[in-house]
Order: structure tokens, then C-alpha cells, then sequence
């Protein structure tokens, strides 16, 4: 079985003490960032990682979709309200209007144009659910959504912090074989109200979207937490990565 080729989206910066902080660069200069942990999961389950620029011109990037075998959409930046028709409030942080395009440029032509699966992690899954029609909510704390926090930087990136629900019969809940799963959780945003033909796939102990599904054979998933850091738990979160790049090995 041949390795796939997996498209790896990443953030895009213009702070240029980045490049003086880290010795790269100068202060001028803008930068494309990746944490790491996405390009070893991706490898440990057997993909070949390609990283995707963000780029001016969206369809600069889209013909490389023809050379990919799946795609996977990370975390980053808010995704601007803008993207779902909805006035900006003062709860949304940093966003990325070239990002922005790039991402759901990329994923609309993925989902109609090609049938490889398709991964959103973190502001991927809510990419996923914009690029379908869907909305977010901008703040969940500030929006009255839940009075718990779910941007919990006080743990470690790798240990559990809060417990999702799977919900019978979904994709996830098959994939790790149990109900209920811990997860870290590093957000404020989530979706709201459901992309066109998506399915919510897991929960919070406090109702919030936590995944996203589209039913069916082909591999269309979005998760609201980092899995690519919880790789050296008891809960085993490769295994979604594993069956990501199984689902992406197969021939079409």
C-alpha cells in the first residue's frame, strides 16, 4: 500500500518578531507557521506531510489538490465572523483575512471537486462547518453559550482536561471504539449552527459542539480539540490519525 500525500494547512503571520525572537529572520518579514505536532502525527500513521502555504491568491493553491490523497485543516486563528455573515464582536481574537480565503478555498474545492477525506482540527472543524454554510459562536463564554471555559492553557498540551461524548453510531465513537473520551482543550469559538449535510459527532459535558461529521464513506471529520498532542495517553488519540491516513491510502 502506497503512502498517501497529505495537504497540511498552516497559520500565516505578519508579526515580524517571530523571525528576530527565533534568530530566522528580520523584523520585516512575515512568516507561514506549523507546530509540529501535526507533521509527526500525520508521518507516525504513515502519510507523507505537505505543508500548504496561505497564499494572495487562493487559486494559486487549489490545483495542488489533484496531487493530494487527503487534507488536513489545523488550528490558529479565529476564523473571522465575517465568513459566516455575522457582525464582528469584541470577544473575537486575532484573525486572518488571507488565511481565511486560502482555507475555504481550499476546503470548498476539496469537498466538490475531489473525494479525498478530510480532517479539521480546532479551527479546522469550524473552517469545515463555515465553508458548509454553517456559523460559530464567537465567544462561548461571553455568548452565554456555557459558563465553562474551554481555552484551558493551564494544563499541559497532552493531558486530558475535559470529557466529550461521542455519539452512537458516528464515525468518532467507532474509530475509538468507546462513548466517552478526555480530550485537552485549548478554544473559545465553536460551531453554532450546522454546515449543510454535517452531524454533530460529539459533545461536551456542557452541550458544546465538540466534533463534526458528515455520515457516510467518505472520511469528512472535524474535531474541536488537539489530538495531534494527545499521542501518549492512556486515551490513544493516533488512532484517529491512523484511520485518516487509512481512509486516504484507499484507491478512488
Amino acid at each position: 500500500m502506497k503512502k498517501p500525500i497529505i495537504g497540511i494547512s498552516c497559520s500565516f503571520s505578519p508579526n515580524g518578531q517571530i523571525g528576530v525572537v527565533s534568530h530566522l529572520g528580520a523584523p520585516s518579514q512575515e512568516w507561514q507557521l506549523l507546530a509540529d505536532d501535526y507533521i509527526q502525527a500525520i508521518e507516525k500513521a504513515g502519510g507523507i506531510p505537505v505543508i500548504l502555504p496561505v497564499v494572495e491568491n487562493p487559486e494559486t493553491i487549489l490545483p495542488i489538490l489533484a496531487k493530494l490523497d487527503g487534507i488536513l485543516f489545523t488550528g490558529g486563528n479565529d476564523v473571522s465572523p465575517l465568513c459566516f455573515n455575522e457582525i464582528p464582536s469584541s470577544a473575537v481574537g486575532e484573525v486572518s483575512v488571507k488565511r481565511d480565503r486560502t482555507d475555504l478555498a481550499l476546503i470548498k474545492s476539496a469537498l466538490e471537486n475531489y473525494q479525498m477525506p478530510i480532517l479539521g482540527i480546532c479551527r479546522g472543524c469550524q473552517v469545515l462547518n463555515v465553508a458548509l454554510g454553517g456559523t460559530l459562536h464567537q465567544d462561548l463564554t461571553k455568548d452565554g453559550v456555557t459558563k465553562n471555559e474551554h481555552f484551558l492553557l493551564s494544563y499541559p498540551i497532552e493531558h486530558i482536561s475535559q470529557k466529550v461524548n461521542l455519539e452512537t453510531n458516528s464515525r468518532l465513537a467507532k474509530i475509538f471504539a468507546s462513548n466517552s473520551i478526555g480530550i485537552n482543550s485549548f478554544h473559545h469559538q465553536a460551531v453554532k449552527n450546522l454546515g449543510k449535510n454535517l452531524v454533530v459527532a460529539a459533545r461536551a459535558e456542557d452541550d458544546v459542539i465538540e466534533a463534526i461529521e458528515i455520515p457516510g464513506e467518505r472520511f469528512i471529520v472535524g474535531v474541536q480539540w488537539h489530538p495531534e498532542m494527545m499521542q501518549k495517553n492512556k486515551v490513544n488519540h493516533s488512532v484517529l490519525f491512523e484511520s485518516f491516513i487509512n481512509e486516504c491510502s484507499l484507491e478512488r
